[in-house]
């Protein structure tokens, strides 16, 4: 059943960067709406306006968005304000740690703010599936058997982890540099290359670090072939 326009009676503490279609998915499950109704309001809208015709994706991903500010009682503007932080970053999906998600799937913007979990120790970082973040308890017995599908991370990439917010929060890790070292960090003809993982994190983020550091530029102009054997060696090291 599709309540009429108003404020939805249930309500789930919305998570930064959580993306409108996310959103409406936990909104129907707390209001026992069948999957989907919140989209169909927000097409029914569009249509009511635009008198017919083809709807472009973009323009009923706007809608719902609009629906949702509307009867979840959000902030006007909430997801474009949301977009516009995440800002530039591969685009893949991300999801939030679901044990801080309190055990939801809860869906991100493509985003570079973090790549991992520093409470639970948990990788979040783009290209994980929301079939890995789901915590075991809550997953199908079918599921279970395979094994644990949460990915724990070691020291190191608690460590990388810290370091690189550090440098993000100074602006000397942009998203476009991080691509590029996991490009060279990352294994050529493997399904992860170019993407940061686990097992490539501490090495990006130790050469990230070599960069920023003024006497190591200082020995890239004078000694670039030193230079190059240094940041080899701290990848090497990782």
């Amino acid at each position: 059943m599709i309540p009429e326009m108003g404020v939805l009676p249930h309500r789930v503490r919305i998570r930064r960067f959580e993306t409108a279609a996310s959103y409406a998915a936990r909104l129907e499950t707390v209001n026992d709406l069948s999957p989907g109704s919140l989209r169909v309001i927000a097409r029914s809208l569009v249509s009511s306006r635009t008198a017919g015709g083809s709807i472009a994706v973009r323009t009923l991903d706007y809608s719902l968005e609009s629906l949702l500010e509307t009867s979840a009682g959000l902030a006007e503007g909430h997801f474009r304000r949301q977009r516009d932080l995440a800002g530039q970053a591969p685009d893949l999906p991300r999801y939030l740690c679901p044990y801080c998600a309190h055990g939801w799937v809860v869906e991100q913007f493509p985003h570079s703010h973090d790549y991992c979990c520093l409470k639970h120790r948990i990788w979040t970082g783009p290209g994980t599936s929301p079939l890995k973040l789901r915590r075991p308890s809550l997953a199908p017995a079918s599921e279970q058997q395979a094994g644990p599908h949460l990915t724990t991370v070691s020291d190191d990439v608690l460590k990388a982890e810290r370091w690189y917010r550090k440098l993000q929060t100074k602006g000397l890790a942009s998203a476009a540099l991080i691509a590029e070292l996991a490009e060279m960090a990352s294994r050529p003809g493997t399904s992860a290359a170019g993407l940061l993982t686990p097992e490539n994190y501490p090495a990006v983020i130790s050469i990230a670090r070599l960069l920023n550091q003024h006497h190591f530029l200082q020995t890239l102009c004078a000694h670039p072939a030193r230079s190059v054997q240094t940041v080899a060696s701290a990848a090497r090291d990782k």
